[in-house]
């Protein structure tokens, strides 16, 4: 038998970043769906921290001069990063600020993993770390902390270069968003650790890892982005010898092109033009910002913590004989009730974090949804879409579709996309 426990989301835990997208969201930072393409690979983020506005901003720019002084008690010796233009004016800031502190130019490199051939002669940065001994110090820089990937490769090449580098190293990032405060943690010890330098028994003082800014999120690719995911739907679950509404067509044609052209920061849901647009009325216990994006990357983040926390019990996929599933009253009856924070629920969380085992506690979420889709405000009944989509990802009992009459679809003005999904869905089985 199978014990399910039913999951909340409580201030304190959203507390924990909420500052973060209070002050950056409004700023244009969180955006969605978007694959960055500076990289030898191009790589997609189903949220996208924009470092480039971030390091800009007052409150980075106080945060890096506080660092500055309190960090350092002497200038470091050079400044390496990875070339993209987010590293690089990094870099500058902090050289700039070193140099008012101490009075001496920093030396800036940028390389993108320190891996160089066998003989290194005729390249500037591995002569320039070669002459260094275990008395220097040098600062690695990069924009952003997801997986440590980059840093851990600066850290592992530091010891093939000359007879290996055997200074400090501080690690600065403008912004670490690991997928767990564990992760984070780990990584700070690992990159911390530096052997001894001799046999007197006297550690030297351990690298570092820093971040201006830390927020828990989600590490979303392709497979597991939201929007994705829709698109790939809307390509592949086409009923034979059905067109697929004008929306539907014109969202698809929204999504990939977004995707290439700087992702999304609004549009994140599905919603007719003709009903209200899915919203923040106000500020929520998420952010105070309203700007879809953000109000979307605030609950992934939150329930990325709830997936993660040591001190909670954890959301996440089923255990047997345990089942932490999200309490469907609190997102779609009581506690969050904007349209906005409902569909960020539906899209953030994974089909098996709101499913119940119990078919009666199924039934009553099915109700809750007919309720929301039947209500007469413009304000609730504008998720009626999303809704419906969601059944198509699993996320809600199809038994929904055969609930909502085609005269309410009509009056919704959502007849034909409502059918569509209808289609979708005895495609794949009976509704």
């Amino acid at each position: 038998m199978v014990s399910e426990v039913p999951i909340t989301v409580r201030k304190h835990i959203v507390d924990l970043d909420k500052d973060v997208y209070d002050y950056y969201g409004p700023r244009g930072v969180f955006l969605v769906h978007r694959t960055q393409q500076d990289h030898r690979i191009p790589r997609h983020h189903a949220i996208y921290v924009d470092t480039g506005k971030l390091i800009e901003t007052e409150r980075f720019q106080q945060k890096l001069q506080s660092y500055v002084e309190t960090e350092f008690a002497r200038a470091p010796d050079l400044i390496l990063g990875p070339g993209h233009p987010r590293a690089t004016r990094l870099s500058a800031l902090l050289a700039e600020r070193l140099h008012a502190r101490f009075g001496r130019t920093i030396p800036q490199f940028s390389h993108s993993n320190l891996f160089f051939e066998a003989d290194q002669s005729g390249h500037e940065l591995p002569a320039s770390l070669a002459r260094l001994t275990e008395n220097n110090e040098i600062v690695i820089i990069d924009d952003a902390f997801v997986t440590g990937t980059r840093l851990y490769q600066y850290s592992q090449h530091l010891r093939y270069i000359g007879n290996g580098y055997r200074g400090r190293v501080r690690f600065l990032v403008a912004i670490a968003r690991p997928s767990s405060m564990s992760e984070w943690t780990e990584a700070r010890r690992l990159l911390g650790y530096r052997p001894r330098l001799s046999n007197d028994g006297v550690s030297p003082e351990r690298n570092t890892l820093d971040a201006m800014e830390i927020v828990v999120l989600p590490n979303w690719g392709y497979t597991e982005c939201p929007w994705c995911i829709e698109a790939g739907k809307l390509k592949t679950y086409k009923p034979e010898g059905v067109e697929p509404p004008a929306l539907f067509a014109d969202r698809q044609e929204l999504l990939d092109r977004q995707s290439l052209a700087g992702g999304m920061g609004d549009q994140l849901f599905l919603s007719p033009g003709s009903r209200l647009p899915i919203h923040l009325a106000g500020g929520s216990l998420f952010t105070a910002d309203k700007s879809p994006s953000t109000a979307f990357a605030s609950v992934a983040g939150g329930l990325k913590r709830l997936r993660t926390d040591p001190d909670e019990v954890r959301l996440g996929p089923h255990r047997y004989p345990l089942a932490t599933v999200l309490e469907s009253k609190e997102y779609l009856k009581t506690v969050y009730t904007d349209s906005l924070l409902r569909a960020s629920f539906f899209r953030a969380a994974h089909k098996e974090e709101l499913q119940y085992h119990d078919p009666d506690k199924e039934k009553q979420r099915t109700i809750y949804a007919e309720e929301l889709i039947n209500d007469e405000s413009g304000q609730i009944n504008n998720l009626a879409l999303e809704l419906l989509w969601a059944t198509v990802e699993e996320k809600l009992p199809t038994a929904l579709l055969s609930k909502i009459s085609d005269e309410r679809s009509t009056e919704l003005g959502i007849a034909e996309e409502a059918q569509y999904v209808k289609n979708i869905s005895r495609s794949r089985g009976p509704i």
